[in-house]
């Protein structure tokens, strides 16, 4: 293959990777082609980026995504274009974006993203390009769900330079000019305040390498509501089911009424709190901490069939001793459960 095939099907990949396939593929390697980098002898091309994030509003568990609305500014020196700018009334000129080269910026991990302004630069007398731009929509994330409902998430905002590598183009920023508003409307995640750094993405199978800019939040889930919830009536369910142990084993009936409401009652509070657990293959520390808890009342049931049986037979002081460890082996059980959930 010749060296244009070779960077036509790289276009190719890129495209199918910021979900334009065959459309976006052409743009980019069009605007590759007929507009080449200002002065290249000088070195990569500096582009200065700040973004700023309007809102965050959720955190979608199952799809693995995050809502998000921010805006970015880019800039770059272009000397050719001062020609053009100085011919001009103003102070400075408008252009479409695709009529120059620019570092066709595209956001690596967006799932549905829109664009709320035209794809077009400033241009002033001096070549010094200016391209304002806001998205809002979702951005993929890779969510790590296993400390549900205590887990913290990172939530990123990458930027790629399509087919410029560190060599070609060096996104700067400055922290300062960084930011997010202070009135998120997002209520169950606590929002940090964002970190900047720049690296390179390298496409698996290839030894080329884009410049890639990262904006990344660190998230951390509010669990006071799951506390409340779902994790404190639970808890309340399983020492209800201890009542048999105090219950004496000679009229089985009241102890069999208790056991077997506190199972049904954990089973239909459990299908009720399905829609505030997300939906995934692996189990979280909250749903552990259900099938413990489902385990301890169905055992406790089975301690109550246990204790009547040997009351009915004639061994009500072995089945008082079992009553009696049962009160204190449970809870030591409930404990372990409650550690092995949430501390390990």
């Amino acid at each position: 293959m010749s060296k244009n095939q070779y960077i036509s099907v790289g276009f190719l990949i890129i495209g199918f990777l910021l979900g334009g396939g065959l459309v976006e593929a052409k743009k980019a390697e069009l605007q590759f082609h007929s507009h080449p980098r200002p002065n290249p002898q000088r070195g990569p091309t500096k582009v200065f980026i700040n973004i700023f994030v309007i809102d965050i509003r959720a955190v979608h568990d199952v799809r693995q995504t995050f809502s998000v609305d921010f805006g970015m500014v880019a800039q770059w020196k272009d000397p050719r274009l001062a020609k053009g700018a100085k011919k001009k009334i103003l102070s400075y000129w408008q252009e479409d974006l695709e009529e120059i080269w620019n570092p066709m910026i595209q956001v690596q991990n967006q799932y549905e993203l829109k664009k709320h302004f035209k794809d077009e630069v400033k241009v002033d007398s001096k070549g010094n390009v200016i391209y304002r731009q806001r998205y809002s929509g979702e951005l993929s994330s890779k969510l790590d769900l296993k400390d549900f409902p205590f887990d913290e998430q990172i939530l990123p905002i990458r930027l790629l330079s399509v087919d410029h590598g560190p060599k070609e183009v060096q996104f700067i920023f400055n922290e300062e000019k960084m930011g997010r508003s202070e009135d998120l409307t997002i209520s169950n995640w606590e929002i940090g305040p964002g970190k900047v750094f720049v690296d390179f993405y390298e496409f698996k199978g290839q030894s080329q390498q884009i410049s890639r800019f990262n904006y990344i939040f660190q998230a951390k889930r509010r669990a006071k509501f799951y506390n409340w919830r779902i994790i404190f009536p639970m808890i309340l369910i399983v020492i209800m089911s201890w009542a048999v142990f105090w219950i004496d084993p000679k009229i089985p009936a009241p102890q069999f009424t208790v056991s077997s409401s506190a199972v049904l009652t954990l089973i239909i509070f459990q299908f009720s709190m399905t829609d505030l657990s997300p939906q995934i293959p692996y189990l979280t520390r909250m749903d552990r901490l259900g099938i413990s808890a489902l385990v301890l009342v169905f055992f406790s049931l089975v301690e109550c069939v246990v204790t009547g049986s040997l009351a009915q037979f004639g061994k009500l002081r072995l089945a008082r001793k079992v009553d009696f460890y049962s009160r204190i082996v449970f809870p030591i059980l409930f404990v372990m459960a409650l550690v092995a959930s949430f501390l390990i």
